[in-house]
C-alpha cells in the first residue's frame, strides 16, 4: 500500500483508510503493526461500521486510530425518546473523547436521528440524509449546489 500512495503522488495526509471493526479484530496485532506504519506515514486511520464487530476494549486501545465510525444499526434506532438507543450512543461518544477519536455516525436517514445526534454532540455524519451515492460525475455537481447550505455533514457548529 505505502508503494501504490507513493506511485501516485498522493501525500498521504490526505487520506484516510477505513477498516472494519471485524476485520482489525481478526488479527488485531498484525493490524495493528500495519496501521501504525500507515499512520507514521500522516495516513488517517477509521473504524467502520464500529459496534458491530468482535473488538475488546484492550484491543481498541492498542489500534492506532483517527476515527471511530458508529455503524447505522445502532443510529437506525435512534428516535426522540428513545433513551436506550441514546444511552448506546453516549457510550460510543464517551469511549471516542476518552481517546481523542474523530467520530463519525453513519447511516443518518432522517432529521429525528438529526436531532438526537445534534443533542447528544456527535459531531460528523454521513447516510441518505445528506446524499445517496453519487458518481464521479454528480460529486462536483453536488459540491456546487450544497456549498453554503446548512446540513453539510458536521452535525454540531463548528
Amino acid at each position: 500500500m505505502i508503494d501504490a500512495i507513493r506511485d501516485a503522488g498522493i501525500p498521504p495526509t490526505s487520506l484516510q483508510i477505513e477498516v472494519t471493526e471485524s476485520v482489525m479484530a481478526q488479527d488485531p496485532t498484525g493490524a495493528a503493526a500495519r496501521l501504525q506504519t500507515l499512520q507514521n506515514l500522516g495516513v488517517q486511520i477509521a473504524i467502520d461500521d464500529f459496534g458491530t464487530g468482535y473488538s475488546s476494549m484492550a484491543q481498541l486501545q492498542q489500534l492506532p486510530v483517527d476515527t471511530i465510525k458508529i455503524d447505522r444499526a445502532f443510529i437506525k434506532e435512534l428516535t426522540p425518546g428513545n433513551d436506550q438507543a441514546e444511552s448506546v450512543v453516549r457510550a460510543l461518544i464517551d469511549l471516542a473523547v476518552a481517546r481523542r477519536t474523530e467520530l463519525v455516525a453513519e447511516g443518518v436517514e432522517d432529521r429525528g436521528q438529526l436531532e438526537v445526534l445534534r443533542k447528544l454532540g456527535v459531531p460528523l455524519g454521513q447516510g441518505f440524509l445528506f446524499a445517496h451515492p453519487l458518481s464521479d460525475v454528480d460529486v462536483p455537481v453536488y459540491l456546487e449546489a450544497a456549498a453554503g447550505i446548512p446540513g453539510d455533514r458536521r452535525l454540531t457548529e463548528a
